[in-house]
């Protein structure tokens, strides 16, 4: 399983690859027709626009894994890549083969995980369950699932107790099927951040995922989170940049990246980092929601309110909405703030909102009780955004309080 993240159009490929003056841009699609399947890659010079070389593959469907064997070989041989030996090893059909039914409901649940969106990510673990249905030994598939659930889990779609606990089931069940799939260690890792708050478990599966498979962006991303988490800022940033490497075309990985300066207080550099995504993808919600909290830090209210109503515009989740709400109060709108928590609360009739997020509008506001009151609650929920309370900014005016000191130990440790 390969997490791309929301990716930026060929043509902005193109740009981005010329812009960082890289060889070329590899792009492939997957055709089907009946039992019958067509694999292609073509490599795009980033000075031209035009392709320079392509390889196709075909055959039957149920060896679709000799057909991804022989793409990547020929890639491989055709950019001189240098590969170790257990890396030639994965490039073998190390994964059992599977019906090309539930191969099929993978690929598709795969497309829809990577959207990340939350009607998306219902498809993909309804496409993920299918595979599953069709072949109970698909452990790639589990890691899907696992994924899912920690989406939905983290961006509060659910609360974290409906999420993370059939994340982690899912995990163990893809581990205990093949322990080498790197991806459900890191589905895994995921579930130690941001539900259980087990920093030190999080931080051998995220090792564990990158040593299975070290040149996958995706595997480095959460490790990132779980840096800044600790407090390692340098360390952070450094894997986030790592990520950024291996996928420079992830606007993903590009706005996580600007969260690693976010929370490092290195603001200036968080808004550099932030505009990256944007200058491809105008409308791309979460760089917009780092460039309007660094804002914010900078007091450069008037920005930050701009970008974080781009934000919602684009993307109308509770937690951007609290941001929102965060920034008016800091500018001194309570009115404009305390609507924000009126629609949260009719938003709450319907559906999950964190009481993280609302805890967000309280700080701006600067009634410490209220906020420690919701951060107990959010205690209490799991949110998964509490991972990050040592490090974030938005509550520095509890810093000095003793219930929040109480509140950090019991979270536990930023730092190993």
């Amino acid at each position: 399983m390969i997490r791309l993240g929301q990716v930026p159009t060929q043509d902005s490929a193109i740009a981005i690859a010329r812009d960082l003056k890289l060889g070329g841009v590899l792009g492939g699609s997957l055709q089907r027709a009946g039992t019958a399947v067509r694999i292609t890659v073509r490599l795009v010079s980033p000075a031209t626009g035009q392709a320079v070389w392509g390889e196709s593959q075909e055959g039957e469907l149920a060896r679709v894994f000799d057909l991804q064997e022989r793409v990547a070989r020929a890639v491989t041989d055709r950019i001189k890549v240098a590969l170790t030996l257990e890396e030639r090893s994965r490039l073998r059909t190390s994964r059992r083969p599977t019906a090309p039914e539930a191969y099929e409901a993978y690929v598709r649940g795969l497309y829809f995980l990577n959207r990340v969106t939350e009607t998306d990510l219902r498809k993909a673990m309804g496409y993920f369950q299918q595979a599953i249905d069709l072949d109970p030994a698909y452990a790639a598939a589990y890691a899907g699932l696992a994924e899912g659930y920690c989406d939905l889990g983290y961006f509060s779609a659910v609360t974290p107790k409906d999420a993370f606990p059939s994340a982690r089931r899912a995990a163990l069940k893809a581990i205990e099927l093949d322990s080498t799939l790197s991806e459900a260690y890191t589905a895994l890792g995921r579930v130690d951040l941001f539900f259980d708050w087990d920093f030190e478990a999080a931080e051998r599966d995220f090792r564990r995922a990158i040593e299975l498979n070290p040149k996958v962006a995706w595997a480095h991303l959460p490790y990132s989170s779980l840096l800044t988490a600790r407090g390692r800022a340098d360390e952070a940033i450094a894997e986030g940049l790592r990520a950024q490497e291996l996928d420079p075309l992830s606007l993903i990985i590009s706005a996580a990246t600007a969260r690693a300066y976010y929370n490092a207080r290195r603001y200036d550099e968080a808004i550099a980092q932030a505009r990256k995504p944007l200058e491809i993808d105008s409308t791309f919600s979460r760089a917009h929601y780092w460039l309007g909290l660094s804002y914010i830090q900078k007091g450069r209210l008037p920005e930050a309110i701009k970008e974080l109503e781009e934000t919602i515009k684009r993307a109308p989740y509770p937690l951007y909405r609290a941001a929102l709400g965060h920034a008016y109060a800091v500018a001194g709108q309570q009115a404009e703030a305390r609507r924000v928590l009126a629609e949260l609360e009719a938003l709450s009739r319907s559906r999950y909102v964190s009481s993280f997020d609302v805890a967000t509008i309280y700080a701006g506001l600067g009634d410490r009780n209220k906020t420690l009151e919701l951060l107990e609650k959010a205690y209490v929920e799991r949110a998964s955004y509490l991972a990050f309370l040592s490090v974030d900014p938005q509550f520095d005016l509890l810093r000095d309080d003793p219930r929040f000191v109480e509140l950090l130990r019991r979270i536990g440790p930023p730092s190993s």
